[in-house]
């Protein structure tokens, strides 16, 4: 096991003002250098064992009713999003339209203000991270944007993200392992806290991940509740009543809903084509007509359309009709399944292709944005636990500062309709940077233009866009419409009288 010396390192409480009182920040002195936390802790941490993975029960051949008896909710969830369709597409399209681009940013911890070297190594130790340096096997890191992909899903799926900070030899960041919040199991710290363990297989007592490299953040928690819930669970009720409702209207179709071949046959002419001896014991011919009415439906059933069907006049066949037009219509009913359906998995009916009647353009403004904002809330935990995750990357180089992982706004129109909108924002950034109430190295964060190339100017503070006049005038006669709309310069600019003075 790899330690690491403690190191403390001293900065004051406030933003340098005197007097202040220091802090004393103290390195852990034993960073786990082998990860701990297991991805499957069920499996035998075994080299050379062949990993299966078999599904819950069989998918095609189970009915949806079984679903009723299951004990793992999360274990359900996770199947449901593979295999079933509206749900896998709802956690599909969440995960999508969340995965934005991201923001990572490092500030001073003593002046609270944006640092450059600090923000440059974070960038560095993702882009490590990102960038395989082993390359005696095959690549076993995942990177930045598919680990917070991952985080992502396990939000929306777990209602909790966790992730160990993995260290090499040389107890320095490695790489991010995601672990599943079902496999976790909670511990009372006897301090009114709890910390989270682990049951692996091959060991009798859980694992104890109450280790400083291991962080986790729950997804809209309820204070009373240690054990995170998916934010899915709440449709599980409904996605059983949806799929029987689905199974019920697929058997009265097959049942009722299509045309069928009926073939009569005429059994008095087949019993006098039978043997005498047949005929005359009532239990030969009886098992004599049934094996012609075997043979008929053999071969009808090898019949293909294009065929001819000859018979004798003993068979009268016939195609009787499914009558589907005069059976009860389901639609209004499903319109209410599908809606409360939809509903409970935070996603819009259109998206899930589960609107069956036209909506309003109104509707579906109103359906994006709060569709938008359910996929927003899974940022939370992820930049928690990935700001984390970079700050103690960041400080185990001996850098003292804090790390912000942030990512970007939700936005689902194109990136060229975009432009327009940035250039007001840059604009307006541009104001902000010659009053000097940004900096040079935040404009350039906020344009994406960080670092700034060596040999950039300054330019926070010094008026430099209102003094070669770029600011935008806000005077009516400033602009063509305002001009028009100015009287004429001969024009008298008041009437005569005694109330104007004249």
């Amino acid at each position: 096991m790899a330690t690491r010396k403690p190191a403390t390192a001293r900065r004051s409480a406030s933003a340098g003002g005197k007097g202040a009182q220091p802090l004393t920040v103290v390195v852990p002195p034993g960073i786990i250098g082998a990860v701990k936390s297991r991805t499957d802790p069920n499996r035998q941490p075994e080299r050379g064992t062949t990993i299966t993975q078999n599904p819950i029960y069989p998918v095609l051949d189970t009915s949806i009713r079984t679903l009723r008896q299951h004990q793992n909710v999360i274990e359900l969830i996770r199947h449901l999003a593979r295999v079933e369709g509206p749900f896998a597409t709802a956690v599909h399209n969440i995960v999508e339209v969340a995965a934005s681009k991201y923001t990572i940013l490092a500030y001073d911890a003593t002046a609270h203000a944006l640092s450059v070297e600090g923000t440059k190594l974070a960038m560095s130790i993702a882009e490590n991270m990102d960038t395989p340096m082993d390359y005696s096997g095959s690549a076993k890191k995942m990177s930045i944007a598919g680990t917070v992909k991952t985080m992502l899903r396990e939000a929306l799926l777990t209602g909790i993200v966790a992730a160990e900070l993995a260290l090499n030899k040389a107890s320095f960041p490695d790489y991010i392992q995601v672990v599943g919040g079902e496999t976790l199991d909670w511990m009372d710290d006897g301090n009114g806290g709890v910390y989270p363990v682990q049951t692996q297989a091959g060991k009798n007592d859980p694992v104890s991940l109450d280790i400083p490299n291991f962080f986790y953040a729950h997804l809209n928690p309820d204070p009373n509740t240690v054990a995170p819930r998916s934010m899915m669970e709440a449709c599980l009720k409904i996605l059983v009543y949806f799929e029987e409702f689905m199974e019920d209207i697929r058997r009265s179709v097959r049942i009722a809903g299509h045309n069928r071949m009926t073939v009569e046959l005429d059994a008095e002419k087949i019993a006098k084509t039978a043997p005498r001896d047949v005929q005359a014991d009532a239990g030969k011919l009886s098992s004599y007509l049934n094996s012609v009415r075997a043979a008929v439906e053999q071969q009808l059933a090898q019949i293909s359309p294009e065929q001819a069907l000859v018979h004798y006049n003993t068979a009268r066949p016939d195609v009787l009709q499914s009558g589907a037009g005069s059976k009860i219509d389901y639609t209004p009913l499903l319109n209410v399944v599908v809606g409360q359906y939809a509903t409970s998995m935070k996603t819009p009916p259109s998206v899930l292709g589960l609107r069956l009647e036209g909506g309003s353009q109104q509707m579906g403004s109103v359906e994006t944005l709060i569709f938008l904002k359910s996929a927003k809330t899974l940022h939370t935990p992820v930049e928690t636990v990935m700001s984390r995750i970079l700050t103690l990357a960041a400080r185990l180089y001996g850098a003292d500062v804090y790390v912000w992982f942030r990512m970007n706004d939700l936005d689902l129109r194109p990136e060229l309709e975009l432009e327009a909108f940035r250039t007001m924002r840059e604009a307006r950034l541009l104001n902000q940077l010659s009053l000097g109430l940004i900096t040079d190295d935040e404009f350039a964060v906020e344009i994406g233009a960080f670092p700034r190339p060596p040999g950039a100017r300054n330019l926070s503070g010094t008026m430099f866009y209102h003094k070669q006049g770029m600011e935008v005038s806000t005077s009516p006669g400033d602009t063509p419409m305002g001009r028009d709309l100015q009287p004429d310069k001969d024009a008298p600019r008041a009437a005569g009288g005694r109330s104007n003075g004249k």
